[in-house]
């Protein structure tokens, strides 16, 4: 999982390769919590290599969201395939974590928020 941090602007995006599964929840977990202890406020979750995700990687991305949001944060995914846009969809996730469509228009609405 590849991260790439944009300093000016605080905002980490991940570039997530690997199906969000609980084989590999731990370490998703593990780079979130480090990137969020070392001040980053807003995240990117680039999901333009992930094919599928589980419960697991949803309450690891919850509550990365509740971190952030404690510190004036937020996380949002870009890049989503159908498949995980209609998981969002079904359990109304995307009225809790905003799904927008590239990691331009993400990186735009965290600027506009500084």
């Amino acid at each position: 999982m590849k991260v790439t941090e944009y300093e000016p602007t605080g905002v980490a995006v991940f570039d997530v390769d690997v199906s969000l599964m609980q084989e590999a929840g731990t370490t998703f977990r593990n780079r979130l919590d480090d990137v969020i202890s070392r001040g980053y406020r807003n995240i990117v979750l680039d999901m333009t290599n992930t094919s599928y995700m589980n419960s697991v990687s949803i309450s690891i991305m919850l509550e990365a969201q509740r971190k952030l949001k404690d510190s004036g944060g937020d996380i949002v995914l870009s890049n989503v395939n159908q498949l995980i846009r209609n998981l969002f969809e079904i359990t109304n996730m995307t009225s809790i974590i905003r799904i927008l469509p590239d990691n331009e228009s993400a990186l735009h609405e965290f600027r506009k928020a500084i």
